[in-house]
């Protein structure tokens, strides 16, 4: 984590500019289906009815043929009785109750598509953390965003009851290792202050629309 960290915030950039009307939370330009979008390249598999799992619309296209072909596949007098698959073919195993029979290389694919299938989702995740600049001492905000598309990312800073942004920026979601994601942070120069929230950071996905959850701050002190 500490390795990717550092990758990031010698390759993130931010822009500050004038904020046009898409800067306040609204309406997604695409497709929103909550936690269970898709990050940009990704389809649900819809191995089973509410699968929502992200995959490659290849895997999809051939979750579709295996479902269309089970029947084919199925020994009626074998030791499982009507689940019981013909040789070579396994259960899928999608999920435990998934017994559509698959050559042996779908199963474990699935398996894989199965344990990825977090990091393929487009969550939008803001998460704040601190810095303090040599010399200085003072504590200021760091936000990470992460499972967003590859690409620009939006950030903004916003006082409580009202949409428009005190400041804002555009990152640049890098992919790196270890995450299939679009991942950004930015060291702002928003000073960490005492007391309760009276503001929040909100990342968007320039790519999908997509909001984070506000993360909410105490804004507005200054330094002695």
């Amino acid at each position: 984590m500490r390795s990717t960290l550092k990758f990031i915030l010698a390759t993130t950039t931010a822009i500050a500019m004038s904020a046009p009307s898409l800067l306040t939370p609204g309406a997604a330009v695409a497709a929103d289906y909550g936690p269970d979008t898709c990050l940009a390249g990704f389809v649900w598999r819809e191995a089973f009815v509410g699968d929502t799992v992200c995959v490659p619309p290849a895997t999809r296209t051939q979750t579709w043929a295996d479902n269309a072909a089970a029947a084919s596949r199925i020994d009626p007098n074998g030791a499982y009785g009507p689940r019981t698959c013909i040789s070579p073919f396994v259960w899928r195993e999608a999920r435990p109750s998934d017994l559509v029979c698959v050559p042996v290389a779908t199963r474990t694919q699935t398996k894989i598509d199965n344990a990825l299938a977090t990091s393929r989702r487009n969550s939008v995740l803001a998460r704040l953390m601190t810095w303090a600049p040599t010399g200085d001492g003072v504590l200021r905000h760091v936000v990470f965003v992460s499972n967003v598309n590859v690409g620009r990312t939006y950030l903004g800073l916003y006082r409580s009851g009202n949409p428009k942004p005190i400041a804002w920026w555009y990152l640049n979601a890098r992919a790196t290792s270890g995450h299939l994601a679009g991942v950004a942070i930015f060291r702002t120069s928003r000073l960490v202050c005492n007391g309760a929230p009276n503001g929040y950071f909100r990342a968007k996905d320039m790519t999908s629309g997509r909001w984070s959850v506000r993360k909410p701050v105490r804004t507005g002190c200054s330094t002695l």
